[in-house]
């Protein structure tokens, strides 16, 4: 049986005290979830909640779905919005990435969203991730209730299996619409569904989620303090620390350090990444780009940063002058500079820039200033002659504070 006082206390136990968004497609779980919602609205034990239909345009009856949706909506006197998004690929991360994107866009700090995800779900999920290679806390499956990007996801039916849901529906007289889609077996989670069906008590499965669950806890918590352990800087990490580790240590601090600035990369890739810069000699100094952020070596230490695009010459004589994500220059007297970045003419400082160990990631973005006719690195002593100053970026700070200055 479907406890209505135990949904209560869910949503309660949230800190938000947004707007209640019931995602709804039509399928006999929300339409469950919608119902159990209009019993607890009319007896005031919650605010009036929005519902939120999703329109994936992928099956031809998509739009009649949400009309029946619309319709139920309006019986119960819940306001109705329809969300209608385009999937390229038409694959099963593309659709749940563009759906929550949209669902999320009508949705402000604190709100509530309100989904149908059942047991049956986390038996799939676990499933379907395990093959996909996660490690633990992927394993740990969905959260009754947790924050996601300013609002609340809250999932009521999570300890219920589906056979609980139909029978709700059949004893309160319900109508549904069912997804063709969700019997083909082109789809994983599909044949994963069908495979699982033949095993009939499944119930253990709450007692190994329970503990990996635990376990995943645990873990967070130690490699969190042996990450905190191996860093100069959030950016920045010491090698000679973290090589200290494990080998499985390791690769779990680098996940989480990665997570931490980059968002989700698979492990094989991590596992490279982790590789290419641990077994870089001293004298290299590998790139990787991930997204929009690279992570770089340099002597003992591995930074993730964003390095900034090429820009073309600079003309100013501003007091203080922004270089296009290369920092900043004073130049209190007013002189008319121009600025490039040293791109093609860091062969001309090849010699110098290793001698200090400037690695050649870094040494493209140093900018060349031309000064009365002479041009000079941006590091070049004999700037402050000219009282000149370059102010490195912040994220670049570390590495700078152990190189002295250029001497021509």
């Amino acid at each position: 049986m479907i406890a209505h006082q135990e949904i209560i206390q869910l949503i309660h136990s949230t800190s938000a005290r947004g707007q209640l968004f019931l995602a709804v497609s039509g399928g006999v779980d929300s339409i469950v979830m919608m119902h159990i919602f209009y019993a607890l609205y009319c007896k005031n034990k919650i605010s009036m909640p929005t519902v939120l239909y999703v329109d994936h345009q992928l099956q031809n009856e998509s739009k009649e779905w949400g009309r029946f949706v619309s319709e139920k909506a309006a019986e119960y006197g819940f306001p109705y919005h329809c969300l209608t998004i385009e999937c390229n690929n038409r694959s099963e991360n593309e659709a749940r990435e563009r759906r929550y994107d949209a669902l999320l866009s009508c949705m402000q700090t604190n709100d509530i969203l309100v989904l149908a995800h059942h047991l049956n779900d986390q038996y799939e999920t676990f499933t379907f991730r395990a093959f996909r290679g996660s490690g633990l806390h992927g394993l740990t499956s969905m959260k009754a209730s947790r924050a996601h990007k300013g609002v609340f996801l809250v999932r009521p039916l999570l300890e219920f299996e589906k056979a609980d849901i139909l029978k709700y529906a059949q004893d309160h007289g319900l109508n549904w619409v069912d997804d063709p889609s969700n019997q083909s077996h082109a789809f994983t989670r599909n044949r994963i569904r069908s495979a699982l069906s033949q095993i009939k008590n499944k119930r253990s499965f709450l007692v190994t989620l329970s503990n990996i669950s635990r376990q995943s806890r645990l873990l967070a918590q130690t490699t969190d303090e042996k990450l905190a352990s191996v860093l100069i800087q959030p950016h920045i990490m010491d090698l000679v620390r973290f090589e200290q580790l494990s080998s499985d240590w390791q690769e779990e601090v680098f996940h989480l350090w990665l997570k931490r600035h980059l968002g989700a990369v698979p492990r094989l890739q991590e596992r490279s990444i982790l590789q290419a810069m641990l077994c870089a000699k001293n004298d290299k100094y590998p790139t990787q780009r991930v997204s929009n952020r690279s992570i770089l070596r340099y002597r003992d230490t591995v930074s993730i940063i964003m390095l900034p695009q090429a820009y073309s010459e600079v003309l100013s004589s501003d007091v203080n002058i922004v270089i296009p994500g290369s920092g900043s220059i004073s130049n209190p007297d007013g002189q008319h500079l121009s600025i490039r970045m040293l791109l093609d003419q860091k062969g001309r400082y090849k010699k110098k820039l290793q001698t200090l160990g400037i690695p050649d990631w870094l040494r493209v973005y140093i900018p060349v200033i031309e000064v009365c006719g002479v041009k000079h690195l941006a590091t070049d002593s004999q700037l402050t002659k000219h009282n000149i100053c370059w102010h490195v970026p912040k994220e670049w700070e570390h590495w700078f504070s152990s190189i002295r200055l250029l001497q021509k």
